[in-house]
């Protein structure tokens, strides 16, 4: 997946909310593969090479030393406790079944064409990862598992991959962390109990999902996007929930586009959090596909802060919070949602923020300091009362006191 392709497909779905969807608006997929399942084929002409961990005491160090031109394509079973590094081009490092373990790690380095799939790696170690994947290599990653890596499972630098498939629990920084990368995430994609963030999608990094399923939970933030990083995700699917931080959140110049369902419940200090010139829209040629779920978020709901912009449709619920969308020196556009139940006000504007609410709006309190501005079909909102300035009396019956 190329920086090329990840711009053109945010190209081709985003426009304003509330506009009216194209007549020949593309449904929700229901079924069939994202990716194109002969990819994992075994290449014509392949040499193909057994490792038995186990049984054997064979190792996938000695299989990598294979010096054939053609691609190498190794199957191993049992449990390898091994350090590797691959350099070469067109290799395949396969599972024989759901009991292949890999105790140690894979470092990739400038090697394309390489493939990993269908074993867990685990007890990382003596290196950063489970898997390192570097400076220009293409890697697929296939139903891969990551268990107690003693700082992140997955690294993606400067680097092109497809992930299809893949679960990593209990790392000691990040589960992934994804930098001036490019990534297509498809398939079930679950990260879980990382001290830093699930999943980072860091300095210019470029991820794109038709319709992955991705978990993220019990980190301090679900999924970050940051450091002019876009996540472009047409009908992908986003579960958020028991973050320390946020659930999701979207920093630092950069974007995301979605189109299908985003749940976020019980993040500490904000479900969604927009911040520092970021923005978030819905991909609007399929915006009745799209749903937005937010229960007992902290704070808020969504915050969006410091110059971003959220573009909202169908937020179905937004309860349980202090406030339910709190925009501080940003800007909202709004249509077809609903949010009520929440602590002090359902929408807070504040410190110039401005808010444009569509058509569908339903609202039960929405408050605002002097500075906000809004319009549209709720351009109502309880002001805050003025603090009555004192007199020169009282500054000095005060002073006296």
């Amino acid at each position: 997946m190329t920086r090329a392709w990840n711009a053109l497909a945010g190209t081709l779905f985003v426009v304003f909310v509330g506009a009216t969807p194209p007549a020949a608006a593309q449904p929700m997929p229901t079924e069939g593969p994202a990716i194109n399942p002969s990819i994992y084929k075994v290449p014509a002409g392949a040499r193909t090479v057994t490792v038995d961990c186990d049984d054997v005491k064979q190792t996938l160090a000695a299989a990598l030393a294979d010096k054939t031109a053609v691609d190498l394509n190794i199957v191993f079973s049992g449990t390898c406790k091994e350090y590797l590094t691959i350099e070469r081009d067109r290799v395949a490092i396969r599972g024989k079944d759901a009991t292949a373990t890999l105790v140690g790690g894979i470092e990739i380095t400038s090697a394309r064409r390489v493939l990993l799939e269908g074993f867990l790696c685990r007890d990382n170690t003596q290196t950063d990862y489970c898997f390192g994947i570097l400076e220009n290599s293409s890697v697929t990653l296939h139903n891969i598992k990551v268990l107690n890596a003693g700082i992140r499972g997955v690294l993606f630098y400067n680097s092109v991959g497809l992930i299809d498939g893949l679960t990593i629990d209990k790392t000691g920084s990040t589960s992934m962390l994804i930098r001036g990368s490019d990534v297509r995430m498809e398939g079930e994609l679950s990260f879980s109990n990382s001290l830093e963030g699930c999943l980072v999608i860091d300095t210019g990094t470029g991820v794109f999902s038709k319709i992955g399923r991705f978990t993220a939970r019990d980190c301090a933030i679900g999924i970050l996007v940051q450091q002019n990083a876009s996540l472009n995700a047409p009908f992908a699917n986003f579960n958020v929930h028991h973050n320390t931080f946020a659930g999701l959140v979207i920093a630092t110049q950069s974007n995301m586009a979605y189109g299908g369902a985003i749940v976020a419940k019980n993040n500490a200090k904000s479900g969604i959090w927009v911040d520092d010139g970021s923005s978030i829209s819905p991909l609007s040629n399929i915006v009745s596909g799209s749903s937005v779920v937010l229960e007992n978020n902290g704070d808020a709901g969504i915050s969006v802060t410091q110059g971003s912009l959220a573009e909202l449709a169908n937020v179905t619920t937004n309860t349980g919070s202090k406030y339910g969308l709190l925009i501080d020196d940003a800007r909202l556009r709004i249509g077809t949602s609903k949010f009520s139940g929440n602590q002090k006000a359902d929408v807070r504007l504040q410190f110039g923020a401005k808010a444009t609410f569509l058509n569908n709006v339903d609202i039960a309190v929405v408050s605002c300091d002097a500075t906000a501005l809004i319009r549209g079909s709720k351009a109502t909102c309880t002001r805050d009362e003025p603090t009555p300035s004192k007199t020169t009396a009282e500054r000095a019956t005060g002073d006296r006191k």
